[in-house]
């Protein structure tokens, strides 16, 4: 059986201002935590994301 839940919080994505993406809005960027302890401050990808 296939869950497609109809939005991320659902499955326990949320967003926390904790963890920012330059030039994104804190609602648009969503995290799932796989512990209760995590840290925070800005998320940045490997260059290769980038194209």
């Amino acid at each position: 059986m296939t869950v497609r839940p109809e939005r991320p919080a659902d499955v326990g994505f949320v967003a926390d201002p904790a963890l920012r993406v330059d030039g994104v809005p804190p609602e648009y960027f969503l995290h799932l935590a796989f512990s209760q302890v995590y840290g925070g401050g800005t998320v940045s990808y490997h260059p290769a994301f980038y194209g």
